[in-house]
């Protein structure tokens, strides 16, 4: 798509130039055809020809293509009283024999990639599962560690208690003893 406009300064040279009978007052379509298309056509026959029909296909040598296009349109128009506002390459019709590898090649790198994140995003949910297992485990770890301290110390009062009652106990048989001998004496005496 090429957006053309004559220079105002250059309107009559250009009209004169380009306007042929036929057309009548209108001689935008003979601008076209004289000018625009050869220069269009000659630019991209030349230029089109030193890369492959992939690396346009794909994009890599088109933005600088359309750029190159536009600025050839521009130099090419400009002497003879037009002035080229944009020159876009809107469609790429490659041939059939051309495209389709180009496009199955497109396809399996945009799987080869997809396969790539869904390796990555499987890896780090693995990782993650790791993390919450090691978690797990210090939380159970955390939790055995407790309940050994609170059996332990269980353990130790209750032991502590039992012999705290066999004492008193003892004491007590110690004093009925002594108790039981002085009676036993104070008959015998």
């Amino acid at each position: 798509m090429i957006e053309f406009r004559v220079n105002p300064e250059k309107a009559a040279d250009v009209y004169v130039l380009f306007n042929r009978s036929e057309n009548g007052p209108l001689i935008d379509d003979e601008i076209v055809q004289t000018v625009i298309m050869p220069n269009a056509r000659s630019f991209c026959r030349l230029q089109g020809s030193n890369s492959s029909g992939r690396e346009f296909i794909q994009g890599e040598t088109r933005s600088a293509f359309q750029k190159a296009f536009e600025q050839e349109m521009r130099l090419a128009c400009e002497p003879l009283g037009i002035e080229i506002i944009q020159a876009l390459i809107t469609t790429i019709r490659p041939p059939e024999k051309i495209a389709e590898p180009v496009r199955r090649r497109e396809i399996a790198k945009q799987e080869e990639l997809q396969y790539k994140q869904q390796v990555l995003q499987q890896e780090s949910e693995q990782k993650l599962a790791v993390e919450k297992a090691m978690v797990e485990q210090k939380q159970a770890l955390v939790t055995a560690g407790r309940d050994v301290v609170k059996s332990t110390t269980k353990a130790e009062e209750e032991q502590q208690v039992a012999l705290t009652l066999a004492n008193q106990q003892l004491a007590v048989s110690q004093l009925k003893l002594d108790a039981s001998l002085d009676e036993a004496m104070a008959i015998e005496a």
